[in-house]
Order: C-alpha cells, then sequence, then structure tokens
C-alpha cells in the first residue's frame, strides 16, 4: 500500500546501474499556463473546482453505467445463446464462478459448492 515503500523494495530487487536520468534535477510539467483562463479571485477559484469536481462526478456515474450496461449485454447474450444450447441460466456469473473456482479452492476458502466463488464480488 505504500508507494515509497514499495519504491524503496523495487531498487533493492532491482538496482540501477547507470546514472539516473533525473540525478541532481528533476523538470515538473506544470502544463500551460494560461492567463486569459485563470481565477481573478478565490469565489472564482472555488466555482472552477466546483465545475471540475461535477464533471469528474458525471464521469464517474457515465463510465459506471457504461460498465454495467456492458454486463447486461453479456448477459443476455449469453442467455440467449444458452437457451440455444439448453443451458437456460447462462450467464456472466455463472461463467465466471467456474473459471474462479480454482484461484478460491487454492486460496483455501471453504467452498460448499462449486457455485461458490469470487465472481459475485466481481460482477
Amino acid at each position: 500500500m505504500s508507494i515509497p515503500a514499495s519504491i524503496a523494495i523495487s531498487k533493492i530487487r532491482m538496482p540501477e546501474l547507470e546514472e539516473p536520468v533525473t540525478r541532481g534535477r528533476v523538470v515538473v510539467d506544470r502544463g500551460e499556463e494560461d492567463a486569459k483562463h485563470a481565477p481573478v479571485n478565490a469565489l472564482h477559484a472555488f466555482a472552477k473546482g466546483a465545475v471540475l469536481g461535477l464533471v469528474l462526478a458525471g464521469q464517474i456515474l457515465c463510465n459506471t453505467l457504461t460498465i454495467l450496461s456492458l454486463v447486461a449485454t453479456i448477459n443476455g447474450l449469453l442467455t440467449w445463446i444458452g437457451r440455444g444450447f439448453g443451458i437456460h441460466q447462462l450467464t456472466l456469473q455463472l461463467v465466471l464462478r467456474y473459471v474462479f473456482y480454482p484461484i478460491t479452492f487454492f486460496l483455501g476458502a471453504y467452498i460448499p459448492n462449486p457455485s461458490f466463488s469470487f465472481s459475485p464480488s466481481l460482477v
């Protein structure tokens, strides 16, 4: 979980043999500064931040809805295909249960039947 600790461990496991690119100087690209769109006071800066927050929340909502609709589409297609082969309950969850069953077994989790797996929490 700790990013600095993971960097330290990675440097111990795979040390740099050449001179690092950033030794002695680090250039941070802060993007283009646009004086035309810069906030003129604190209230304007807060308003721009609030609008940015709403835009980000909208993007997260759209991504969530897209993923849920793709899962529903895949479930619908699998159910339609499964009915043609006589498997009326064929869904993405059922497929993932059987795919992740060995992982659940090797993790040592109690498995009452093969339908129990990590797939419901993934989907």
